[in-house]
């Protein structure tokens, strides 16, 4: 069950997340669900803070990669994002801060699970994001909304650095032309419910790095990484003075 009036759903939500609200109304409006306000026509939903919240949390996560990640190409950071402002991204966010107690919901919604909606909660979150966002600024949301999503920031960080490593290896190679990069099963061992792959990732025949894996997809890629790490890390940034294949 949530809070009984809009003064109780305000109060806890300041107790939850640490702030106050100088203008209580846009707290009232971000936790104000479409359904409750159209059982009670005279109270505006949440809608239009969601569309607004949506862009701030856009921006602050966009400034929070790219100052923290600078390692990362255009499309590594797109996919990280992607997975921090998703929807069940924001249901842990709304878990943390128990608010679903807070919403206002319309009786038909309360009575079909809809405080539990993974979709109303995340468009709550940015709700409660633009809320502060217009109360006291950018800075002061950036406060309310990174750490709660730190450990997703975190995760997908580490995911996309690590899924993106062939992706990454070959745009190294072949920015100057057409470099032939193959990877190839060196071992497989252990029992079929726990096996261990060995493979190796060959540019121009030549063996650059070797990874192991519990799957060959996931051996594949650690080879993949130690490749660009060696790359990197060398004067040359192909490493073995490969030059592009010849047609």
């Amino acid at each position: 069950m949530g809070c009984d009036n809009g003064d109780d759903i305000v109060l806890s939500l300041q107790k939850n997340i640490g702030y106050t609200f100088r203008n209580r109304e846009l707290a009232r409006e971000a936790l104000t669900h479409a359904s409750h306000s159209n059982d009670k026509a005279e109270l505006p939903c949440n809608e239009r803070l969601e569309f607004l919240g949506d862009a701030v949390l856009q921006i602050i996560i966009s400034s929070h990669l790219f100052n923290t990640y600078s390692d990362m190409a255009e499309g590594q950071l797109s996919r990280v994002r992607a997975a921090v402002v998703s929807a069940p991204s924001l249901k842990k966010v709304a878990d943390t801060i128990n608010l679903s107690r807070c919403i206002a919901l319309g009786n038909g919604m309360e009575q079909s699970g809809g405080r539990g909606n993974a979709n109303i909660l995340a468009d709550a979150v940015e709700a409660v994001l633009a809320a502060i966002y217009l109360d006291s600024g950018l800075d002061r949301a950036r406060e309310f909304i990174l750490p709660l999503l730190q450990p997703a920031i975190e995760a997908a960080a580490v995911t996309g650095i690590q899924w993106d490593s062939k992706t990454r290896l070959q745009e190294m190679l072949q920015k100057n032309g057409d470099i032939r990069i193959e990877y190839m099963l060196d071992e497989m061992s252990g029992p079929a419910h726990d096996r261990q792959f060995t493979v190796s990732v060959l540019v121009e025949g030549q063996k650059l790095a070797q990874g192991q894996g519990k799957k060959k997809k996931d051996a594949q890629q650690d080879a993949a990484r130690r490749a660009v790490e060696l790359l990197e890390s060398s004067n040359d940034e192909s490493g073995l003075k490969l030059a592009p294949q010849k047609t």
